[in-house]
């Protein structure tokens, strides 16, 4: 008997058939949020087709008579040279996306970085256990909240910091626009009535949606409103940040 796992790794059989599951599932709005980039997506297609001319050399009769792709990173072993990078709101697509995708990675022996703008706080995301991990991090106007979230990561047992720069100056993200989608989460009356034929999403996010925020920037005693913290995310980002404030 098949049990669900196993139907769903049948289906999921390489990155491109996994990104054509998310179209399924997701509304348009928020598949189109993860898997979209900015104006015509040129450099999106361009780095995709980079990945295309890289080739695997094979080597035979070499004597190897099992195959290992473990890999030493920063002196941590890998079970394979892939990990998972950050993705802001992951917890938009799935319930606790942030937790399960540290699990994910704990279970398949590699390494996880949480993104910035997780919903799930850095520390509930650590609890996971997940080894390495690393934290995405920016650096912001407000230098001491910059080394708290630095000192945070490092208590709560991140191995290592990736600075971040994206942000500094955000793309004109021309999907977001026509489907009228924005951070905080809100959604043009296409994008509302796309999501009526997402039965699964919307049964599983039944509960989630109103908590979803930016849980690495709620304060103790105030209020985790997405829109009054992304307000605060972008009054933090700086424009002018150079390598000097890096060395610094």
């Amino acid at each position: 008997m098949t049990t669900p796992r196993q139907a769903w790794q049948r289906r999921a059989y390489n990155v491109e058939a996994m990104r054509l599951l998310a179209r399924a599932v997701l509304p348009p709005p928020v598949f189109d949020f993860a898997d979209g980039g900015a104006e015509k997506e040129c450099t999106l297609r361009r780095n995709e087709a980079a990945f295309d001319e890289v080739e695997l050399l094979p080597r035979p009769l070499s004597g190897a008579s099992e195959r290992d792709l473990s890999v030493s990173l920063f002196g941590k072993e890998l079970s394979l040279p892939v990990m998972i990078g950050p993705a802001g709101l992951a917890g938009l697509f799935w319930p606790d996306g942030e937790r399960c995708l540290a699990r994910a990675a704990g279970r398949a022996g590699t390494g996880f970085c949480l993104s910035h703008g997780s919903v799930a706080p850095l520390e509930d995301v650590a609890a996971c256990g997940t080894s390495p991990r690393w934290m995405q991090i920016f650096i912001y106007r407000d230098r001491a909240f910059t080394r708290e979230l630095a000192e945070r990561a490092a208590k709560s047992g991140y191995d290592a910091l990736v600075l971040t720069i994206d942000n500094q100056l955000l793309g004109n993200r021309e999907r977001d626009i026509r489907n009228g989608f924005a951070i905080p989460p809100r959604f043009g009356v296409s994008g509302l009535a796309g999501m009526a034929f997402k039965a699964e999403w919307l049964w599983r996010m039944r509960g989630e949606i109103r908590r979803i925020t930016f849980g690495n920037y709620v304060r103790p005693n105030e209020t985790a409103d997405i829109k009054t913290l992304a307000g605060r995310m972008a009054s933090l980002l700086d424009p002018s940040m150079s390598w000097a404030d890096v060395d610094e």
